[in-house]
């Protein structure tokens, strides 16, 4: 028998006429078990791949990571996905500035970065610090030499990830870098 091209899953019989095979029921089953197990097993090697890649690039953020002068109620710690965090700012004529300093001015979808050591662990005083909830950033503790600690406070809501400090309450980190996502308006500060 000889098959004529173009033509696929026909024979000829012995009279000439073409018959067309039907394909089997159990084999397509097997097939499509076959598949779908395939694509399973391809998301599972994806998922624990991408673990690795993350691990790997936190064990090279770690070797950089600074300890020395670093005060003992803050450790190192990274955020490998973005996360949402909340931080106040001082609102100052038409701008949102950083409470702290006068210099850091916040951006709606802008990052801001950490003006030192941006690219590895940035000292703890150039962080930028950030908390879970947004009562826990409203009742946020200023130093005295701040210089917007007087002015009226914004809440943000911000996006951080990457190299970090958490403080050993849990409750507060410092942060190379963030971008805020929204402005809060008509929050009391400091809350009753």
């Amino acid at each position: 028998m000889r098959r004529e091209s173009g033509v696929s899953g026909s024979a000829r019989r012995p009279d000439g006429a073409r018959r067309r095979r039907r394909p089997s029921t159990a084999v397509e089953l097997r097939v499509l078990s076959s598949t779908e197990e395939t694509k399973r097993s391809l998301a599972r090697v994806k998922e624990e791949l991408e673990q690795e890649i993350l691990l790997i690039q936190s064990l090279r953020l770690w070797r950089t990571c600074p300890t020395v002068g670093l005060p003992g109620s803050w450790t190192p710690d990274i955020f490998p996905s973005p996360c949402v965090m909340y931080k106040l700012a001082a609102a100052v004529d038409s701008k949102l500035v950083s409470v702290y300093d006068d210099d850091t001015e916040y951006w709606l979808g802008r990052k801001t970065a950490s003006k030192r050591g941006a690219f590895g662990w940035p000292p703890l005083d150039s962080c930028f610090f950030v908390f879970k909830s947004p009562l826990e950033a409203s009742r946020a503790k200023f130093p005295r030499d701040s210089k917007n600690a007087h002015r009226p406070k914004v809440l943000m809501k911000v996006i951080v990830s990457g190299n970090c400090y958490r403080h050993s309450s849990g409750r507060m980190w410092a942060c190379k870098e963030l971008v805020p996502t929204y402005f809060f308006r008509d929050i009391k500060y400091p809350p009753t």
